[in-house]
């Protein structure tokens, strides 16, 4: 038979659960020496974010990448597969006005689909842009997700506050 005190604390936990944040927003920032369309014009060509993305680990031999889709910008689809991370992909979805980059991210192995997005500004600064890298990722109803949540959220902005330094030391050399 259960225990009446382990009941209770499986309802407690699960309880709690559903009270945490069911999305996970992330978001990084830098200034880069160099004007909003330089950056959007690295960006938006995924063969480039091997310079600077972990995705693309330059000292990963497991690493397996492969292009698809367009050249450069929307529709361009890169998919990898590497020992430490599985696999997943990166889709440009759209580009707006600021610009603005979107893109989705989807590593099989998490069940997650992460919105990201990279708004450029202008400076009043001639040759200067403000990045801005946003992160957004929808955990459901699983209160478990949710607890998990908690760890995601901690290493995403790790992982995109190291990434972004990386990117602007790549357009700055």
């Amino acid at each position: 038979m259960v225990d009446i005190d382990f009941q209770h604390h499986c309802f407690g936990f699960f309880l709690i659960g559903f009270t945490l944040p069911e999305r996970i927003l992330v978001e990084s920032k830098t200034e880069i020496n160099r004007s909003p369309e330089d950056v959007l014009d690295f960006l938006d060509n995924l063969r480039n974010w091997e310079k600077w993305s972990e995705i693309n680990a330059q000292n990963d031999s497991t690493l397996k990448v492969e292009y698809s889709g367009t050249s450069a910008g929307v529709g361009s689809i890169m998919t990898w597969e590497r020992k430490a991370l599985g696999k997943g992909s990166i889709k440009i979805t759209r580009i707006t006005q600021m610009p603005v980059l979107h893109y989705i991210l989807e590593p099989e192995s998490s069940n997650l689909l992460f919105d990201c997005k990279f708004e450029i500004r202008k400076t009043e600064q001639p040759g200067k842009s403000n990045v801005r890298w946003v992160v957004v990722t929808d955990l459901g109803l699983n209160p478990v997700m949710r607890y998990a949540g908690i760890l995601l959220k901690s290493s995403l902005k790790s992982e995109t506050e190291k990434e972004i330094e990386k990117l602007k030391a790549v357009l700055e050399e």
